[in-house]
């Protein structure tokens, strides 16, 4: 692998409310050599079960943030302490005991840099290192150029640097793109939904060299 990730966290008091359990990443991607930054990640692992501890319900701890709120869609409304149907269908079982989640929620890369796997090496090491105690990964599939500057807590600056005006795929093209894409870190679309998920039940044990050969086989590449 070439790249390594400089993620940032802030610890609140569980006492300070549910925002302080919901835990946010933020991230400077490197290239290793030389040392240079390539883009920036975002990732939120959502402690369902210990929210539950604290008296918070999973619909009402999601809603605590903007960023995690849409993923509410792969939960039950009708059983407490369940996923979706759809999701369950992915995972191969109707009941399950965890719902935590991890959540990559953006992997941005610098135009000079695209198109050599740093994005998709920056999410097996998030799934790597922060997938521990989640049962679900998830992502919401998104073609960046489609975003408004200044949405999505992207500051216009970064924003420039993207020059996501470069992309030319229609909107429909790159959305298959990025799911073929994605489908080399093991994620599955969710029917009738936007998003893909990933089953963790097992952990998280992908082999890079496993990944690249599937994506130099079938994909190319979308950051």
């Amino acid at each position: 692998m070439d790249i390594h990730i400089d993620i940032r966290r802030t610890l609140s008091p569980a006492e300070f409310g549910p925002e302080a359990l919901l835990a946010k990443y933020t991230g400077t991607i490197y290239r290793s050599l030389p040392h240079r930054v390539v883009g920036r990640a975002r990732a939120y692992v959502v402690p369902i079960e210990q929210a539950r501890d604290h008296g918070h319900q999973a619909l009402d701890f999601l809603d605590v943030d903007g960023d995690v709120w849409p993923y509410h869609v792969l939960l039950s409304r009708r059983e407490a302490g369940a996923f979706s149907a759809a999701v369950n269908r992915i995972l191969g079982t109707d009941e399950v005991f965890n719902q935590n989640l991890l959540i990559i929620d953006r992997v941005d890369i610098l135009p000079r840099y695209r198109g050599h796997d740093y994005g998709l090496q920056a999410m097996h090491l998030m799934l790597t290192h922060l997938s521990l105690g989640c049962r679900l990964a998830a992502i919401k599939p998104y073609p960046l150029q489609l975003e408004v500057p200044g949405a999505m807590g992207v500051d216009r600056s970064w924003h420039q640097r993207l020059q996501l005006e470069r992309f030319t795929l229609t909107p429909s093209q790159a959305m298959r793109k990025l799911r073929s894409h994605y489908a080399c870190l093991g994620f599955a679309p969710v029917p009738s939904t936007d998003f893909m998920v990933r089953d963790l039940e097992d952990g998280y044990l992908m082999n890079w060299d496993n990944i690249a050969s599937a994506q130099r086989d079938g994909v190319q590449e979308i950051d």
